[in-house]
């Protein structure tokens, strides 16, 4: 019997909401040392998941060039230890819906650790 994904995943898994505001998940994501979480709708149900990158890119704009597109990011450590550039402005009124990817790929907790790789 092999690795299973269930072998592999957080079983307590910390959530937000689309409402969200950007304020709020940076506070959620520091204070459990995460650097993301899984968006839920009002059931519940998965719709999405937003990540500190995603707030981090989201919100740099260098000249008319995205983030990426610059070399912003090699410049900027985004791990979660490193969250002094973090910084939400208190008027910042972008919700989680506003960043988050949704574009989401699941599996089943029994999913073979092969599978998972060859997914990744």
């Amino acid at each position: 019997m092999g690795v299973k994904a269930a072998d592999l995943m957080q079983h307590e898994v910390i959530s937000v909401q689309v409402e969200t505001s950007i304020a709020d998940l940076v506070e959620l994501l520091y204070d459990h040392r995460i650097s993301g979480a899984p968006v839920v709708d009002e059931t519940g149900a998965l719709v999405g998941v937003i990540s500190a990158t995603d707030v981090l890119l989201g919100d740099m704009v260098l000249g008319q060039a995205p983030v990426m597109e610059t070399d912003y990011h090699t410049h900027v450590d985004i791990h979660p230890d490193n969250w002094e550039v973090m910084r939400i402005e208190p008027e910042d009124d972008r919700r989680v819906r506003d960043l988050m990817s949704t574009g989401v790929i699941t599996v089943q907790p029994d999913t073979p650790i092969e599978e998972l790789a060859r997914i990744m």
